[in-house]
């Protein structure tokens, strides 16, 4: 999945347990490559966005 992605499993691995934080350039590859939107994919991340404004 990472080099599909073109990243490292590294970095995919700190995404998975949320010690980094995808770009949002990254989240929308994800999104496509699972089928699903980026909100049901990063929900935390989107709840932290909307707790901020």
């Amino acid at each position: 999945m990472a080099s599909d992605l073109g990243i490292s499993r590294q970095y995919l691995s700190a995404i998975e347990k949320g010690t980094r934080n995808p770009t949002v350039k990254l989240m929308v590859k994800m999104s496509n490559y699972f089928g699903v939107s980026e909100k049901k994919l990063f929900p935390d991340l989107f709840l932290q966005m909307n707790a901020t404004k």
